[in-house]
């Protein structure tokens, strides 16, 4: 729900690969994650043949950062 648009029936704006800041998706997530408090966290990236290209780990706030920075060319 936090991902679409019902007036334009679409994606929300701000929400898609690689976006984090005002990306409602992404916030709520740390939300969530926070409440738990995770100490670690793996995040990888995959290619359009779902190969894992990167894998990032270690701090899960760092972790997603990371993974968004190696990808950030890439993004469309």
């Amino acid at each position: 729900m936090l991902a679409l648009d019902f007036e334009t029936g679409g994606r929300r704006a701000g929400v898609g690969t690689g976006l984090l800041d005002g990306n409602a998706v992404h916030e709520e997530c740390e939300r969530v994650a926070a409440m738990v408090a995770p100490r670690f966290s793996i995040s990888s990236v995959v290619d359009e043949r779902a190969r894992t290209v990167r894998i990032h780990a270690g701090d899960w706030r760092a972790a997603i950062a990371l993974v968004v920075l190696s990808i950030s060319p890439t993004i469309p």
